[in-house]
């Protein structure tokens, strides 16, 4: 945002579960950076852990709350699935498909890049995904 200044800002309030606020919890914040060593990311939602059956397939994640990105890519050859793909991003979304490889079983944490858009620096995401016997 151009004009924006932001030398007036004060404090920083940090709002967690926004739909009520009847319990307790622990935060751990990592890596914040304030001022010239901040980075504008790249963003999106972050992913909960899948679970799938064994030889169920062809699955697909969707990708959401994406902005500030060019593209997502994933960061490494996992073990569990093949035929892996991320879709183009399109009014803030994605697809990431794959297959269950035939007869694999386990718990493997997927890592994503979400490329930043010009002036915007990569982010990275992991989300678990868990094939269990049948």
């Amino acid at each position: 945002m151009s004009g924006l200044d932001l030398s007036k800002i004060e404090r920083f309030y940090f709002g967690f579960n926004r739909a009520g606020f009847a319990f307790s919890a622990t935060a751990w914040l990592d890596n914040i950076s304030i001022g010239d060593a901040a980075n504008n990311l790249a963003r999106m939602d972050a992913i909960p852990g899948k679970e799938y059956f064994k030889n169920t397939g062809a699955k697909e994640i969707l990708l959401t709350h994406i902005t500030n990105a060019s593209s997502v890519t994933i960061d490494s050859v996992p073990s569990l699935i093949e035929n892996v793909a991320v879709s183009p991003i399109n009014n803030g979304m994605a697809k990431l498909t794959f297959n269950i490889k035939q007869d694999a079983t386990g718990k493997e944490s997927i890592p994503l890049t979400l490329n930043g858009a010009a002036g915007y620096s990569p982010n990275h995401y992991t989300f678990d995904l868990y094939v269990e016997d049948n």
